[in-house]
């Protein structure tokens, strides 16, 4: 944490898709300078029309499931 400045925390029991990590990275970079995003997640939440939303979006909820120290929630996919 002292030499990156972030931290990816992961459980031990999670199972992760092959492009979490790039993902988390990139996200972390991304939003690193926005105040309005505390945390990035790899939880998607059991909302309505779940299908309808976009690959990433912004939700109002902190989370610990999957997620790192620093930024976005919502569902995973790298990021623009």
């Amino acid at each position: 944490m002292q030499e990156h400045g972030q931290i990816i925390v992961l459980e031990d029991d999670l199972e992760t898709s092959a492009f979490a990590l790039d993902y988390f990275n990139k996200a972390l970079n991304r939003y690193k300078e926005d105040e309005q995003v505390m945390q990035i997640s790899g939880y998607g939440y059991p909302v309505k029309n779940l299908n309808e939303l976009p690959e990433t979006f912004f939700f109002r909820v902190a989370n610990s499931w999957g997620g790192q120290h620093g930024i976005v929630l919502g569902n995973i996919s790298t990021p623009t």
